[in-house]
């Protein structure tokens, strides 16, 4: 692999996490973001809830944290924590969200629907 293409990497890897920080932050001092958050996860969970399987419970623990967070429940928890749970979420929502920039545009480049 070539100097440029790891820097390109790190780059990409670099702006990704500065978006996740950003958007923690946004969660952060918007807690009602947070719980219009946690309600999209829990009605997409109960429409798809037979094909989640194990994952069902844990997922629905998250979305409990996210909402005590939000109505001020866990303040004692700390922020990497909530911020760690807000991810998973974010990520179950939408997984395009996490997925960088520069593999979705090769991806949709290349496939053909």
């Amino acid at each position: 692999m070539s100097k440029q293409t790891e820097d390109m990497k790190d780059f990409d890897a670099r702006a990704q996490a500065n978006r996740a920080a950003k958007t923690a932050r946004e969660y952060r001092r918007e807690p009602e973001k947070a719980m219009h958050l946690a309600n999209e996860a829990a009605s997409k969970a109960e429409r798809n809830k037979d094909s989640l399987g194990k994952i069902r419970g844990e997922l629905a623990t998250l979305v409990r944290l996210v909402r005590a967070w939000s109505q001020k429940e866990y303040a004692q928890v700390p922020w990497t924590t909530i911020a760690i749970a807000l991810g998973a979420v974010i990520y179950f929502v939408n997984p395009f969200d996490a997925v960088p920039t520069s593999f979705r545009a090769s991806v949709t480049s290349t496939t053909h629907w």
